[in-house]
């Protein structure tokens, strides 16, 4: 008998992607439907259609259940993967888009025919044609309704993790084809799967793409994690009685491209030549830069100058400071911020900070992740993070079927067994003395970011 193969997929904003692992994690197979070019006929820019109402961001269903049939045409055709051997799936999709369902379509899910795709057989089986995606910000009515009903914002992030977001939604797709034998594990969301496939309790990912992303891997203890109105508390999908902390930043990477055209003559050897250059804590200098309105602090936006904590009117040029180092210590300032109020006491110092994402190849800010969070920095071997996390559901829900003597044993346990390890890489180490200097400006920092609260409060 052939050895299993497990099957991971990531349903995101942009494309449908699939890995296929073996026991030790090996990745066999990759491959992806991207929505723009490989499904041009449907419109998509950037994966979402933008309806006339305000706020409002869309996918056709279809798009999906097309990217569906072609996925596994391709992966039958260009790569002849042998599904005998896929023992379990399991994957993530994006947060949060949302599909509804009509009789018609849970009456076809019960009796689908493996030998017809998709989308032939699912027409009609949808209330809603088009599924809202994370970038839809069209109920801010209906947020704030549910926060009232629940007595606030606060009231509803102790009972739930998140304070309500326009983006949230009630349901995922869940089925997939059902193929003899073959496991179909509980889905997770793509940050979840990415926790599963790169880190261990106690570690954090950091994604520094179009958008910042932080997730944090908290392991249980005695004293709960906090809730709070900016950040996300959700389930552990393999630690019981853990949690995963997540921050999500609009303005990223084009908050730091805004910097580098403007400062920088749109160089990025200058952007980190300026950081190089300069001495950790920018002399005392903090600038906010918010392209967009911001989520965390919720609803900032535009320009903000500080020096030794007392707000600068202009660009503060007379400082002479390193607009490229202002932004990148300010935005991880706030991770460091928010951090401090969310982890447990009793759980210690994280262990490590895995950076993903484009800004991931540069070295320049990579140190001040490092010295910043005070944290080693790694980096993945491989993008593919969220389908190997469901890949790995996979591998778990199989080995807890068919192994015995399995109850009450962990994730971790499984991966020992197999001897597995993470695709991860050793990058930098914080420095001591650096690291302390980031500690004596977070009350600054605190402080500052208050002020353009307040400021953009009263505009």
């Amino acid at each position: 008998m052939l050895p299993p193969l497990f099957l991971g997929l990531d349903l995101s904003t942009q494309q449908l992607k699939a890995s296929i692992i073996d026991e030790a994690e090996n990745l066999l197979y990759e491959e992806y439907i991207h929505f723009d070019s490989d499904l041009p006929h449907h419109g998509t820019q950037n994966g979402a259609h933008y309806g006339d109402r305000e706020g409002e961001v869309t996918c056709p269903v279809v798009v999906w259940l097309e990217a569906m049939d072609v996925l596994f045409d391709r992966l039958t055709e260009k790569h002849s993967v042998d599904f005998g051997r896929i023992l379990a799936v399991s994957g993530a999709a994006q947060q949060h888009g949302s599909v509804y369902w009509n009789a018609k379509g849970v009456e076809t899910l019960a009796k689908l025919d493996k030998s017809k795709g998709l989308v032939d057989q699912l027409e009609g089986g949808f209330s809603l044609d088009r599924a809202p995606l994370w970038m839809d910000s069209s109920t801010t009515k209906e947020c704030r309704e549910l926060e009232e009903a629940v007595g606030g914002a606060q009231n509803l992030a102790d009972r739930t993790g998140s304070r309500a977001y326009e983006r949230f939604t009630a349901s995922q797709i869940k089925r997939l084809y059902d193929y003899d034998q073959c496991i179909v594990a509980p889905f997770t969301g793509d940050n979840p799967s990415s926790i599963v496939s790169l880190s261990s309790p106690g570690d954090a990912i950091l994604s520094l793409g179009t958008s910042t992303t932080l997730l944090v891997s908290i392991p249980p203890s005695p004293d709960p994690p906090l809730c709070t109105t900016n950040s996300h508390m959700l389930a552990h999908p393999t630690a019981p009685g853990g949690h995963i902390g997540m921050l999500c930043y609009k303005n990223g990477d084009l908050a730091r491209k805004t910097v580098k055209d403007k400062h920088c003559g749109g160089s990025w050897e200058q952007f980190d030549q300026s950081i190089k250059s300069t001495s950790s804590g920018n002399d005392g200098y903090l600038r906010f830069y918010f392209p967009m309105k911001e989520i965390i602090p919720d609803g900032v936006i535009g320009e903000f100058g500080f020096k030794e904590g007392k707000l600068v009117e202009g660009e503060g040029e007379q400082f002479k400071p390193s607009y490229s180092r202002a932004i990148c210590e300010t935005q991880l300032l706030s991770i460091k911020s928010r951090l401090h109020h969310i982890l447990p006491h009793s759980i210690g110092h994280l262990h490590r900070c895995i950076v993903t994402g484009g800004a991931s190849a540069n070295e320049t800010i990579l140190h001040l992740v490092a010295d910043v969070l005070d944290l080693p920095v790694y980096v993945a071997a491989t993008s593919a993070s969220a389908t190997i996390g469901g890949g790995l559901l996979a591998q778990y829900a199989w080995w807890k079927a068919t192994k015995e003597g399995k109850e009450g044993k962990t994730f971790e346990d499984m991966r020992e067994e197999v001897g597995a390890t993470k695709s991860l890489k050793k990058v930098l180490d914080p420095r001591k003395h650096e690291s302390e200097i980031y500690d004596a400006i977070l009350p600054v920092y605190e402080e500052c970011e208050a002020k353009i609260i307040e400021i953009c409060k009263s505009k």
